[in-house]
């Protein structure tokens, strides 16, 4: 089934892709992917997919310094093409060498640093011409912006339609600190500043990545997404145990083939799920949600907010509000973590250390005030 593409990790994984005649796989290996396996392991599993007549996509999500760059030019040259139908590539500079020296190969380009620019992924559409075969969506991507990039795009689309959402990614190792030698690292992140958590943390060679605590799901969308033109349905599961993977991946090729049951695949998938941005583009409620409850502002009352803080010293305040600050006024402070502190102004001063009586915008200096942290806002206080 060319319409459908998933990872491969093993050779079980690939005779699981054999049973259910999905003949299009997905090869993250080191080091050209974010996350994969090891470079022998991943030869080793493109030479048995190419006996077996399955096609490999080699997964190239990497982001690439100079310096690795030239390391990854090398890599590059230890290939076999002839093996592998296409290169999934993040980094532009890569696609056009691979464009340059590789002009035989597929080029499959992730568009996730691109986002909701439909006008930027024509422009690329046009710059790569036919050595570019697919263009890998982004999930930040309404409905109705999934309906446009369909129409004005030629080329071939993909999206991620169950998996895992990755949400961040460094090439810094923010873990452990190392970068030594291979290895992996896992972690479980919770925000400080809401009550979001369960975030999966990975970190390995080639530094940090950061998964959303819940799935994609839009399986359920299969039949609007091929009306709109989706080509192809992106499956990443390799975070989930091979028995679960057994199970779920024929009811997945069911819902894609015959119009399986969505809903019964939903309840027995093993971990929580989303359809993210598909259904309405929410971020102005999302956004709200994000946001620290304690630093949001009330332009009735706004003065500004606390830029810098020295113990003893001083209090740095942007003013950018309606209000001016004034010395003698009653003022509230708030700072992030929701401590109040109403007081009125003693000193005001400027950078040149000038004394002022009222600032009405910019930069400006009181005496230090205990407890009082970066970011914390300013406001007057009303009685």
């Amino acid at each position: 089934m060319s319409n459908i593409v998933t990872y491969i990790q093993s050779e079980s994984d690939l005779e699981l892709l054999k049973r259910l005649r999905i003949d299009l796989a997905i090869l993250a290996m080191r080091p050209f992917a974010r996350d994969g396996i090891s470079f022998d392991e991943g030869l080793k599993l493109i030479r048995l997919a190419t006996a077996s007549g399955t096609s490999i996509s080699l997964e190239m999500d990497k982001i690439y310094t100079q310096n690795e760059f030239e390391i990854f030019k090398d890599d590059l040259k230890k290939l076999s093409f002839e093996m592998i139908a296409s290169l999934r590539v993040a980094d532009l500079g890569v696609a056009k060498y691979i464009m340059e020296f590789y002009p035989f190969v597929k080029l499959e380009l992730w568009t996730e640093a691109i986002g909701s620019n439909v006008t930027a992924l024509i422009e690329h559409e046009r710059y790569f011409g036919r050595h570019l075969s697919t263009l890998i969506l982004s999930l930040q991507l309404s409905k109705s912006q999934l309906a446009n990039f369909c129409t004005n795009i030629s080329t071939d689309k993909e999206l991620l339609v169950l998996g895992r959402i990755p949400i961040f990614y460094s090439p810094r190792h923010l873990l452990t600190g190392r970068s030594d030698a291979d290895w992996m690292e896992v972690a479980m992140a919770s925000s400080e500043e809401t009550p979001h958590s369960g975030f999966s943390v990975v970190e390995n060679k080639n530094g940090t990545l950061m998964y959303n605590p819940k799935d994609i799901f839009l399986v359920d969308k299969l039949s609007e997404l091929m009306l709109m033109g989706v080509e192809r349905f992106r499956l990443d599961l390799r975070h989930l145990k091979f028995d679960e993977l057994e199970k779920l991946l024929p009811k997945v090729v069911s819902s894609v083939k015959d119009g399986g049951d969505s809903d019964c695949l939903k309840k027995e998938y093993p971990r929580k799920v989303i359809s993210g941005y598909y259904n309405a583009n929410k971020s102005d409620v999302l956004f709200a949600k994000l946001k620290n409850p304690n630093l949001i502002r009330d332009d009735s009352i706004y003065i500004g907010y606390v830029v810098s803080s020295l113990k003893g010293k001083y209090l740095a305040i942007v003013v950018d509000g309606e209000y001016s600050l004034k010395i003698g006024e009653q003022v509230k402070f708030v700072t992030p973590e929701g401590k109040t502190v109403k007081l009125a102004i003693g000193t005001l001063y400027l950078a040149d250390g000038n004394n002022v009586l009222t600032v009405a915008e910019g930069v400006c200096f009181t005496g230090h005030i205990k407890g009082i942290s970066a970011k914390s806002t300013v406001s007057i206080q009303r009685f």
